[in-house]
């Protein structure tokens, strides 16, 4: 975190409401740091280009004979290296 605030001295968060993002070492972290958080408003999903990736994979996967574990894991890491699963930007 150090080395994002040096060379970045003005560094802002857009964060989801997830609890572990505001535990009470994170947020001395966040104010010693001097970082400026955004909060994404709750139930907001279509905001956080994270929650669109992994939508955009399950529904993927869904589609897929996975049987065994293992071909499940081979399915999701396919699909990981798939950029057609990145949100797009506007």
């Amino acid at each position: 975190m150090r080395g994002l605030v040096d060379r970045y001295p003005k560094l802002v968060l857009v964060m989801d409401n997830l609890s572990t993002h505001f535990t009470k070492n994170l947020l001395e972290l966040y104010e010693s740091a001097k970082i400026i958080i955004v909060r994404l408003p709750k139930y907001s999903p279509q905001l956080n280009p994270v929650e669109q990736y992994w939508k955009n994979i399950k529904q993927w996967l869904g589609t897929r004979l996975s049987i065994t574990f293992k071909e499940l894991k081979k399915s999701l890491e396919q699909a990981i290296q798939d950029t057609s699963f990145t949100p797009k930007r506007y």
